[in-house]
């Protein structure tokens, strides 16, 4: 018998499926058809008995890809068709397609690592951006000069959304706005690099709460206020990068906390008051840089004892005396042998900041420093800074400074320039008496000590000059020898009261 294509035969059709394995079945056909049966025998797939991807995902060479996640890589294209750098179109087709850009990791259809730093990406961030749940790497930022990135926009506080991210970078974007609070509820942080973008306000105190991270970088931005109080519960940094930032009031005690720093910078901001002491934990530190800023105060001698043996802390505004450890010249090549250097010699760039320099404390602003023996003023007394930077009325100079007592009071004359309370306070002082309280009359030209210059004192000047009979007390020009100009400097101190 034979049989026409193209006629329909239906009576007695069946189909068995019969389950091979877990990914392949047989179909079993029957068609009977006036007395005879025709049997049919196909094994196939389970995969191709089933929609190709769920519901929300895109199949693309038979692989599911959730689709709002390849929305996101699209609308970087679309914002970025002119800049691209096209050593990306894989497949040469003229156009970048979403999985041809940058370097992508996907794990059971979303993406966890977005790596696009340096493609020539323009634009504002996508938003879609912060609904990426699965993201544990993000860069976006700049490393090479090859299709520069020059990203927009803000952060928003749907970062939180961004539960599992360890690393996020934007360096070198124009990233504007405040961080928000919620950047503290990524708790699985351990990279955080923001520099040299547009973000303005407080470092936000949440950040604090990033116990993990590992590299704090917001360098070169314009915020206002401080360094949060609470940096010191961030125990595991190693980098903190905060300079060229506009910071101000005074770097926290708490900083001293974070033992595992290798680097700190600080550098170029507005911070004042000292360098806290408690800076001598910091043993692991090799690069501390607190240049150019109104750091104030002496240097403590703490700071010899962490790792870096060279820190930057030129242009500020610290007192001597300084600690030795930082009292170094940097070597270098004396080329002509006169002894010194000179512009254009090689030397060795010891704390690696371009400049050479004869000790690594720099230039300091000492205009504002405050010293033993300066001049001060309580109310409308006139008086003198003692060793702690207390203004004394003269009395108590009088009365206490080497009175056999070393006095331990709210006044302190326990330092060198002082005698160490004129040897009360150290059994070997040699008598080094460098400003001349110890042996001197307090008020200067006061050589018959009545606390007022007048001219009895130029008269008994006068005499001991002419008697070859005076003492260093009324050497008023320091220059070694009491003469006329003494007694000069003594008429013009009386013509001035």
């Amino acid at each position: 018998m034979s049989v026409g294509w193209g006629q329909s035969y239906t009576e007695n059709f069946t189909q068995d499926i019969i389950n091979i394995s877990d990914d392949e079945v047989m179909i079993i056909s029957n068609h009977e058809m006036e007395g005879y049966t025709f049997s049919d025998t196909t094994s196939i797939s389970v995969s191709r008995l089933l929609p190709p991807c769920d519901d929300g995902y895109t199949e693309i060479d038979g692989e599911c890809y959730y689709q709002s996640d390849l929305d996101v890589l699209q609308i970087f294209i679309d914002n970025s068709d002119t800049t691209l750098n096209m050593e990306m179109d894989v497949d040469s087709s003229g156009v970048i397609e979403p999985l041809e850009l940058g370097s992508q990791s996907w794990d059971n259809g979303h993406m966890t690592n977005m790596s696009f730093s340096s493609i020539g990406l323009i634009g504002d961030l996508p938003l879609g951006l912060w609904n990426m749940t699965n993201l544990i790497y993000i860069d976006l930022g700049n490393s090479s000069s090859t299709g520069i990135n020059h990203l927009t926009g803000v952060i928003p506080s749907e970062i939180s959304n961004l539960f599992e991210l360890s690393y996020i970078r934007l360096w070198g974007q124009e990233i504007s706005g405040e961080i928000p609070d919620e950047i503290g509820t990524l708790l699985n942080l351990s990279t955080l690099i923001w520099g040299n973008n547009n973000l303005t306000g407080e470092i936000p105190y949440t950040i604090c709460n990033l116990v993990n991270l590992y590299t704090l970088g917001l360098n070169l931005n314009q915020f206002d206020g401080m360094i949060p109080d609470c940096i010191g519960n961030m125990t595991n940094l190693s980098n903190l990068f905060l300079y060229n930032s506009q910071l101000t009031g005074e770097i926290p005690e708490s900083i001293c906390n974070l033992t595992n720093l290798i680097k700190l910078y600080l550098f170029n901001n507005q911070l004042t008051g000292e360098i806290p002491s408690e800076i001598e934990n910091l043993t692991n530190l090799s690069n501390l840089w607190l240049y150019n800023n109104q750091l104030s105060g002496e240097i403590p001698v703490e700071i010899c004892n962490i790792g870096d043996s060279s820190p930057s802390l030129s242009n500020n505004n610290l007192c001597t005396p300084y600690p030795d450890c930082l009292i170094n010249q940097e070597p270098f090549t004396d080329e002509n042998d006169n002894g010194i250097w000179d512009e254009g010699e090689p030397f060795e760039d010891t704390n690696e900041n371009g400049i050479y320099e004869e000790d690594y404390v720099g230039y300091q602003d000492t205009s504002e420093c405050i010293y033993p023996g300066d001049e001060c003023q309580i109310g409308d007394y006139n008086g003198y800074y003692d060793c702690s930077q207390n203004c004394v009325t003269p009395v108590y100079y009088e009365n206490w400074l080497g009175d056999d007592s070393c006095d331990e009071s709210s006044i302190d004359f326990n330092c060198y320039d002082l005698g160490y309370d004129c040897g009360d306070c150290s059994e070997d002082w040699d008598g080094t008496d460098p400003l001349g309280f110890c042996n001197c009359p307090l008020v200067t030209g006061d050589t018959n000590e009545d606390g007022d210059v007048n001219i009895l004192d130029i008269v008994l000047v006068g005499n001991c000059v002419l008697s070859s009979d005076c003492n260093e007390c009324s050497d008023l020009n320091y220059d070694g020898s009491v003469d006329v100009l003494d007694i000069v400097i003594m008429i013009n101190i009386v013509l001035e009261l």
